[in-house]
């Protein structure tokens, strides 16, 4: 996975093949296998390939706790970061941009309670679907789902909303 972060990260640095480049800051709510839901804020840094390609870099942080359990025997679940990696590709139709996306994610939560505190990474191939509304000439509005990890017993999605300036 490092070696693919590596290759994503060098063409999205490129600037021969970037036409845009853009960034911006948006709210998730994150649901962990229908049992807690999280909140998290992102920033992201992306760049147009073309009009139907873009790539870009994420990263979040968890800006509320959950809980899971029985009564009286919860563990707080916290989402401490996710960062991810993604191309994204559709076709634009006037100032709207219908688009699938796809790429590595890496997802770290922390468990405490019961007297215990412990870690859990996880890294999976997340994929969804969203859309850009553009507001403006250099500002969009962006709504996505996304499925960032099915594996073992732990699905983890999330609906985020952004706002992304172009530069």
């Amino acid at each position: 996975m490092k070696n693919l972060l590596s290759v994503v990260i060098l063409i999205l640095s490129s600037s021969a093949m970037a036409q845009t480049g853009y960034g911006g800051v948006g709210v998730t709510a994150v649901d962990a296998s229908d049992e807690v839901s999280l909140t998290a804020m992102f920033a992201r840094l992306g760049t147009d390939f073309n009009k139907n390609f873009s790539g870009e870099i994420r990263s979040a942080f968890g800006v509320n706790s959950g809980s899971i359990g029985a009564s009286g025997e919860r563990l707080n679940v916290d989402l401490k970061s996710l960062h991810g990696v993604y191309v994204r590709t559709g076709i634009p139709v006037q100032s709207f941009f219908p688009y699938f996306i796809f790429g590595p994610t890496l997802l770290d939560f922390e468990y405490s309670g019961l007297g215990f505190s412990m870690s859990d990474s996880e890294s999976d191939f997340s994929f969804g679907v969203g859309a850009d509304i553009k507001v403006g000439d250099l500002i969009t509005i962006n709504i996505e789902y996304m499925d960032y990890s099915s594996k073992g017993s732990t699905d983890v999605t999330g609906v985020s909303l952004s706002f992304v300036a172009a530069f």
